[in-house]
Formats: structure tokens, sequence, C-alpha cells
């Protein structure tokens, strides 16, 4: 049995969730691993953050690195302080 590099990527239909309009909505196993990844972090959150020291525990330290990880990546992307929002809403409404 031979694999491609790109089977990895398949996404197979682990159970229906339901139908609306005639579709049919599936639990797959990219939604599987997205739960189980929102879940770890949300337990590393309230774990890390449970019981907070003047010294940070392993937990509290992870908590903090891993969101000093993420603020430090968008404010490199998006900068310091985000663009004002563009008029184009105020444009839709004219004066009456």
């Amino acid at each position: 049995m031979t694999l491609d590099p790109i089977h990895q990527f398949n996404i197979n239909n682990l159970f229906t969730i339901g139908h609306i309009g005639g579709q049919t909505i599936y639990f797959t196993n990219s939604s599987a691993y997205m739960l189980v990844t929102v879940a770890v972090i949300c337990l590393l959150a309230v774990r890390g953050l449970k019981g907070r020291q003047l010294v940070p525990g392993r937990f509290q330290s992870m908590a903090e690195l891993s969101y000093e990880f993420v603020a430090t990546m968008i404010r490199s992307t998006a900068g310091q302080s985000p663009p004002p929002p563009a008029p184009v809403p105020a444009s839709c409404y004219p004066a009456s």
C-alpha cells in the first residue's frame, strides 16, 4: 500500500450532525482536530491563570509565553495600532 504525500490532508466524515436546506452537515476529522486544539488552549489558559502568583509556576509561565507569542506575531503583522476604519459605511447612507 502506497500513500501519497497529500493523504494526510484528506477530509473524512466521522458522523452526520444534521441536514439544513437539503445539505448534509458532517463532523469531520478536521473539525475534531480543531475542537481538540481549542480544548487544549482553553485548558492551558484556565490552568495557567487559575492561581496567579508573584513568581509564576509552570502553567502560568506557559500561558503567558503563548499569549505573548501570539500577541507579538499579530503586532508585527498588523502594526502597533490598527488602521482607522474606512469611511465606506458612512458614505452608504446619504444625508437627508
